[in-house]
């Protein structure tokens, strides 16, 4: 009898310790006042040439780190693109960007934290 008692205060521990540690912990997401909504057709093409080039001259003129990030990325970009195929609609910045953000994320640098941070 004291064995299954024990047995359970310890699964009941066990599983209060696990529910504990596994706990998602959740985020409230917003709309950004100054955020492109690319859902209308033929939008996206005109906001890509008309916005974005500018929006990220001024964003790498403002913080320092997305500029040294973004052309350490595009030196890697410019050496492997030419290994891949790639959708017609592909652009050199969305290359640009991956590579930015996976060699980031991988080594876990301010970087990622900070980009991370912004965008949720």
């Amino acid at each position: 009898m004291k064995a299954r008692r024990f047995d359970m205060v310890t699964m009941l521990l066990a599983a209060l310790i696990l529910m504990d540690i596994f706990q998602v912990k959740a985020a409230t997401l917003d709309m950004a006042d100054n955020a492109f909504d690319d859902e209308y057709l033929k939008c996206a093409d005109r906001m890509e040439v008309k916005y974005v080039p500018q929006l990220l001259r001024e964003e790498k003129a403002s913080h320092q780190l997305l500029k040294d990030v973004w052309e350490n990325a595009e030196a890697r970009w410019e050496a492997q693109k030419t290994r891949m195929s790639l959708p017609t609609s592909f652009k050199d910045p969305h290359g640009i960007a991956l590579t930015a953000f996976a060699a980031e994320a991988l080594a876990r640098t301010p970087f990622y934290r900070v980009f991370s941070e912004a965008v949720q």
